[in-house]
């Protein structure tokens, strides 16, 4: 399920805050959870916006690795995709490397993809939630623009940037446009 909670605590002075941050860091990793340490003060409860990545976020699938599966190419590319994740290799060559593999799979393949997104649950209602208290709700993925404006749209979401995939007649030419999205 899709659930948030809130934390509020004094910290002492003699706390090492970045140890903590360190060890919350360590927490959110081992339990795939999504941990934010935020100074409580004026600034942070006048701030309206929310940001989702999108892979493994909104919705429960890596969606490179769902075009590569349906263009024959899935273990290739999947290997890839894990060794970027996990720091291994840089985002940008191997998101470049993993893009070129896609060429020549049709358009029509990315909109089958899309109408079958598993969005993580809760989603939904949490969205439409945070929205009717004034929230605004942006996308923010190092996937594909073709998928963020799909879930933007279904999710009623206010902004999404992702990387943008070429096509030439209706088929990827295995080239992403522009400046790639990553974690910077």
């Amino acid at each position: 399920g899709f659930n948030s909670l809130e934390v509020l605590t004094d910290v002492p002075e003699q706390v090492d805050l970045n140890k903590v941050k360190e060890d919350l860091l360590a927490i959110s990793n081992t339990h795939s959870t999504d941990i934010a340490f935020i100074r409580d003060d004026v600034y942070r409860r006048s701030k309206r916006l929310i940001v989702f990545d999108m892979d493994s976020t909104l919705i429960q699938a890596e969606v490179i690795d769902e075009l590569a599966k349906v263009h024959g190419i899935g273990a290739k590319v999947s290997a890839i995709t894990e060794r970027a994740m996990n720091g291994e290799l840089d985002f940008n060559h191997s998101l470049v490397e993993r893009v070129s593999h896609l060429k020549g799979l049709k358009e029509s393949t990315l909109e089958d993809i899309c109408q079958n997104l598993p969005l993580t649950e809760g989603v939904e209602e949490f969205i439409k939630t945070v929205k009717k208290y004034g929230y605004k709700v942006a996308l923010i993925s190092g996937g594909f623009t073709y998928f963020a404006n799909y879930l933007k749209n279904k999710l009623e979401l206010d902004y999404a940037f992702a990387n943008e995939l070429e096509f030439e007649n209706g088929e990827l030419t295995g080239k992403v446009k522009d400046t790639i999205i990553n974690a910077d």
